[in-house]
């Protein structure tokens, strides 16, 4: 049986589909006193890309506030891929309050779905 590339296998791992959307984020690593401000290269409701000065270690726990047009939205994270060219894989794993429904329907309206 033929192997697929490594591209179509990532797709393939995805449980959202990712839009190239760029929206304003501050992450705070765990243990860390200070945020970073940042911007998503690209954006799912599982997850988001984002272009890190000094990278951060695979498996580090992230506090994310995620700044929609009309709000924020805060997550508990982690960080899942580390690649000098790409940046960090952040992956959402605990959404407060409605922050899920919220990020669902920007999305929704964002890419037409």
């Amino acid at each position: 049986m033929p192997r697929r590339p490594p591209a179509i296998a990532q797709a393939d791992r995805r449980a959202h589909p990712r839009h190239s959307i760029q929206l304003p984020i501050r992450l705070q690593p765990d243990g860390a006193s200070i945020a970073l401000s940042l911007e998503t290269c690209d954006l799912s409701l599982s997850g988001c890309s984002v272009m890190v000065p000094d990278q951060l270690s695979v498996g580090l726990g992230v506090r994310i506030t995620l700044s929609l047009p009309d709000s924020q939205i805060a997550i508990a994270g982690r960080v899942i891929t580390r690649h000098p060219h790409f940046g960090n894989g952040i992956m959402f794993l605990n959404f407060e309050e409605d922050g899920e429904t919220r990020l669902r329907r920007y999305l929704d309206e964002e890419t037409g779905n």
